[in-house]
């Protein structure tokens, strides 16, 4: 596992269990600059796709809950 995708999956992680502890509205950084490109779409790594789609899958998740809650 590369560097990025050990920071990638970081995270994913902390996406996930701030969701699950009823976190919506969160802010992240990374001194991985890779990262940051691929996140902001600026890189395309086909072999970080499941990752990405996951992190678009609750970065989609986090949008939607904190709509209900009213932020």
């Amino acid at each position: 596992m590369s560097p990025m995708h050990a920071e990638f999956t970081i995270l994913l992680y902390a996406m996930k269990n701030s969701l699950q502890l009823g976190v919506t509205s969160m802010s992240f950084e990374s001194d991985c600059l890779q990262l940051v490109k691929l996140i902001n779409d600026e890189e395309d790594w086909p072999a970080m796709a499941n990752s990405l789609i996951y992190y678009l899958f609750l970065l989609c998740f986090q949008f939607l809950l904190s709509q209900e809650s009213g932020m």
